[in-house]
């Protein structure tokens, strides 16, 4: 059950932490991180119970496993909804073949940010694709689904065609030795249009490592997508740093449906905090990340099956 209590513009919330292995041992006997108490309340977002899931190893690693600095986020906005014309039976595949590519050359993904997808490309595809790439290491991800405005204040997720959850997803792994535990944080915008697809945001803290986001914005209306841009870069992402007590690397990927162009109060240089880098691909898909990241380069891969390319960034971890 969600256990959200709206006041106005203020509500109270859930923080989930997942704890615990599917499938695998008990984690680590250290203290993981803390619930969000009861009554913290949030301005200009919604929050509600998100879905989180942690895979076992698929194989035994020796030695206590190394996080290297070099970190490589991968934005996908895969169109896989089943509604729009965008995306098709071959996506899924498509995106199999390029994290075999980038395995390849030995340039793959620490981290993939989705847009436009269904809680089973997720579930039952795209994690255990994940653990394909890093069988050594627990794989993780949080599904954080787009809400069906036309089921009123329920917070019931907006469906694919099949009836399954859309919206985005955050993919990640680390080394068995590395992992100190995971909390998700998923809700929705104040700032919003007419259309019943509400928009949301999710966001994953894996303990002692960093804070990595990802949301898709309000296309038809780019002042709306600028106002749910700066919630989450300005209020979601400080306020889940401050209550998992302390400044870690923040990496957001995104379809934030702003450019970089010409100025205006809706380019997307106006969503970038103070201190933050940011790279885009061109168009609509940005990484940004907090001050501590360095950028060292970026990446953009043709896809045939959605309508969005695959952008890839590479960075160097403090």
């Amino acid at each position: 059950m969600r256990r959200i209590v709206p006041l106005g513009r203020w509500v109270l919330l859930v923080l989930v932490v997942v704890f615990g292995v599917l499938g695998d041992a008990p984690a680590p006997a250290e203290a993981p991180p803390p619930a969000v108490a009861a009554g913290t309340a949030a301005k200009d977002f919604r929050l509600a119970t998100p879905s989180t899931q942690v895979l076992p190893a698929r194989v035994r690693a020796t030695g206590r496993g190394a996080v290297s600095r070099t970190f490589r986020e991968l934005q996908l906005n895969l169109c896989h909804g089943g509604i729009a014309p965008c995306g098709d039976d071959s996506t899924l595949p498509e995106i199999d073949a390029l994290l075999r590519q980038l395995s390849g050359s030995r340039t793959p993904p620490d981290l993939i940010t989705l847009n436009e997808v269904c809680r089973d490309d997720i579930a039952r595809h795209l994690a255990s694709s994940m653990a394909d790439v890093w069988p050594a290491d627990k794989v993780f991800f949080l599904f954080a689904p787009a809400v069906d405005g036309n089921r009123g204040g329920a917070m019931a997720p907006y469906p694919c065609a099949d009836g399954d959850a859309y919206g985005n997803a955050v993919i990640g792994h680390v080394p068995d030795a590395q992992y100190h535990g995971l909390a998700g944080l998923y809700g929705t915008y104040t700032a919003q249009t007419a259309d019943p697809e509400k928009r949301s945001f999710g966001c994953l803290y894996l303990a002692r490592h960093y804070y990595a986001c990802t949301t898709h914005l309000e296309v038809a209306d780019r002042a709306v997508a600028m106002r749910q841009c700066v919630t989450l870069m300005i209020e979601v992402i400080p306020f889940l740093a401050g209550h998992e007590g302390g400044n870690l690397p923040t990496v957001v990927g995104a379809d934030l449906n702003l450019r970089d162009g010409a100025e205006s109060p809706q380019n997307v240089r106006h969503c970038v905090p103070a201190g933050y880098h940011r790279a885009g691909d061109g168009d609509v898909m940005h990484v940004m990340v907090s001050g501590d990241i360095g950028l060292a380069r970026t990446d953009r891969f043709p896809l045939r099956h959605t309508d969005h390319n695959a952008f890839l960034v590479t960075m160097t971890m403090p």
